[in-house]
């Protein structure tokens, strides 16, 4: 085999690129492939993105303000103004948030998954609330427990142990109303609208109905309501324990109804007296007092007349309001 001289190559150098004193530039024209080096495009917009959408094959993809670059399915790449449901992150690595976290749908957890979609958000964890707590919408609204579509607001859970007393809601709030202003620490009003047809078996507006479950050990004493009294302001007028006031429109209208034994452990029981023109429509077994009978009382079961001003106990015997 021979070998070419140096200066042989030297000249084939020169016979194929010829040198000149003034730079020179390489030009190249037409559109080159993948293949080739290049793009296979002819044009491109400000902003625009290139993939490869298919094998050898390069496009471009247009950008949005505010934009999000996500995949679908097949991983092909589009531009959303959303975040992908599937995309989570936590709080912490987000770092402080300086305006309102707003969901706008039930696709987003905060916390970790498990329970059952669609939900608008979950929490793994405690919850402080610093301010106030709003429910609202149509419901049912639950807070612990199961879904109960009956219900507009439930509360349910079990614990037990831990020092001093188990509450199950506990209301402390403090109160101060302002000037004339009236303070009422639990209202309950709801609605209660009869149907347009049929018969309703009751409508109540607060049901207390506590269920005890037998043990070994046994309780001094059971309350199905207790109402425990504290000492009021100094210039109150009237101070009560428990208010009830009788309802309208019913044929009977009962202010309590008790279907057993009345027991008054200390205390008096009061009835407001009438004039005997004033003592209502009565039902058997009705107890009131006149204050206005013209003489002494009568006899037992005797009837009043008015115009006087002798006090008397009234009891009605299912025709007339008696002495008894």
């Amino acid at each position: 085999m021979q070998k070419v001289s140096r200066a042989v190559c030297t000249v084939l150098v020169l016979l194929l690129f010829p040198f000149s004193a003034s730079p020179q530039r390489l030009s190249l024209s037409g559109i080159y492939g993948v293949s080739a080096g290049g793009t296979g495009l002819s044009s491109t917009t400000i902003n625009q993105i290139l993939y490869s959408s298919a094998a050898n094959t390069i496009a471009g993809l247009a950008t949005a303000n505010n934009g999000v670059l996500i995949t679908s399915g097949a991983g092909v790449p589009s531009i959303s103004s959303t975040i992908p449901s599937a995309t989570q992150d936590n709080i912490t690595r987000l770092g402080t948030l300086t305006t309102n976290l707003i969901f706008t749908d039930n696709l987003y957890d905060i916390g970790a998954s498990g329970a059952t979609r669609p939900r608008n958000l979950f929490l793994s964890g405690d919850a402080t609330i610093g301010d106030q707590l709003i429910v609202s919408g149509t419901g049912p609204h639950v807070l612990g427990g199961t879904t109960n579509p009956n219900i507009g607001l439930h509360l349910a859970g079990t614990f037990s142990g831990g020092g001093g007393g188990l509450e199950g809601l506990d209301v402390g709030w403090t109160i101060t109303p302002a000037a004339n202003q009236t303070a009422t620490g639990i209202n309950v009003a709801p609605t209660l609208a009869e149907a347009a047809s049929g018969v309703h078996a009751a409508l109540v507006g607060l049901n207390v109905n506590p269920t005890i479950t037998p043990g070994v050990a046994t309780a001094t004493d059971f309350f199905g309501i207790r109402v425990q009294s504290t000492a009021v302001a100094t210039g109150t007028t009237t101070a009560t324990g428990l208010s009830v006031a009788a309802p309208t429109g019913a044929s009977t209208n009962y202010a309590v109804s008790f279907s057993g034994v009345v027991n008054i452990t200390s205390g008096t029981v009061r009835t407001a007296c009438t004039t005997v023109a004033g003592l209502p429509a009565g039902v058997v077994g009705d107890h009131s007092c006149v204050n206005d009978q013209l003489t002494s009382c009568p006899v037992l079961s005797g009837t009043f007349t008015g115009g006087g001003a002798v006090v008397c106990s009234a009891f009605y015997n299912g025709t007339a309001w008696v002495h008894e």
